[in-house]
């Protein structure tokens, strides 16, 4: 008895100290950290959708190959009737063959039949189509150039959705006001412009909307690598905004801009090892882009821009 009373008092014990462990630990946690930490992760949604519209402006998707549906028709009413016909000759022959008269016009009376069940099928198909599914190269050279802006609005309206719920959670761990205004202020510019499809116009807002990118990351985001990444992209996307404008010189600027805050990541020993063939070939499109821009080509400049940012993704 004495023993089980033991046991029953060593097991009291632990239980309370289980349970002062888990109420100290969540005395002790700090919801300033919580909240940072949720933001960063909105950031880089917010970072990831603001991208794939701006890539939408020249149809540019990270995947190689891209599945196409196409609608191809079925077997046409004439042909069926052939085969129907060819069936009931056949039936004929077999049925007069050892067989006696009131067999044949029974046999006959089935292929009659059939034949009318078989049209009426060839009917009900008439018109019908199925899909046929494709891998179509998606490349900058082969793709689409007509932008899809049913698609960009839809995904414009849609992320709108997201964004008060942002606003809340930046104004709440003390970023900026008037960076966060400024933000709501240029996104609402962005679907009062949307509705012209004016690609140039689309496109500087989206590099404005960008550009709060860096500002909102530092605050948010522990990861250095990461904040200098986004500082490089925004000055990428600064240039790919100005393709149409054919400004080379503002372009080349923004790439020089770029290879500089770049070049920080070169000399970080804390970049794991895993991401460092990504951050060294990044740093080699970037001086590619540059040659890009001195030989004045949009779509040389844009296979690179696909390249590099795919690349930046990984880091």
């Amino acid at each position: 008895m004495k023993k089980y009373r033991i046991i029953a008092y060593i097991v009291l014990i632990t239980v309370i100290i289980i349970i002062s462990s888990v109420i100290y630990v969540n005395a002790n946690k700090n919801p300033e950290e919580d909240e940072k930490q949720k933001v960063s992760s909105e950031m880089e949604f917010l970072e990831d959708k603001l991208l794939d519209l701006l890539n939408m402006m020249n149809n540019i998707q990270t995947s190689k190959y891209k599945v196409t549906v196409k609608e191809v028709p079925t077997e046409t009413q004439g042909s069926k009737k052939e085969n129907t016909s060819s069936s009931e000759n056949q039936s004929s022959e077999s049925s007069s063959q050892g067989e006696n008269k009131s067999e044949e016009n029974s046999n006959t009376r089935g292929s009659d039949s059939e034949g009318s069940s078989s049209q009426s099928s060839s009917e009900q198909s008439n018109g019908e189509e199925s899909k046929k599914y494709e891998l179509e190269l998606n490349g900058i050279l082969s793709g689409n150039q007509q932008i899809d802006w049913k698609n960009v609005k839809g995904e414009i309206e849609e992320l709108y959705i997201s964004v008060p719920t942002i606003t809340l959670d930046l104004y709440e761990i003390n970023i900026n006001k008037d960076e966060i205004l400024n933000f709501n202020k240029e996104y609402d510019n962005l679907i009062a412009t949307v509705k012209n499809e004016n690609k140039e116009e689309v496109l500087g807002i989206l590099n404005n909307l960008y550009s709060y990118m860096p500002k909102f990351v530092q605050n948010t985001n522990d990861d250095n690598s990461y904040k200098t990444v986004v500082e490089t992209k925004s000055y990428i996307i600064s240039a790919y905004s100005k393709l149409d404008t054919e400004n080379w010189d503002s372009i080349n600027d923004d790439i020089k801009k770029a290879i500089d805050i770049y070049s920080k990541l070169l000399t970080d020993t804390n970049i794991d090892k895993e991401k460092q063939y990504s951050l060294n070939k990044s740093y080699v499109i970037l001086n590619e882009i540059q040659n890009a821009v001195n030989i004045k080509d949009k779509s040389v400049f844009l296979i690179k821009y696909k390249n590099l940012i795919e690349e930046l993704n990984n880091i």
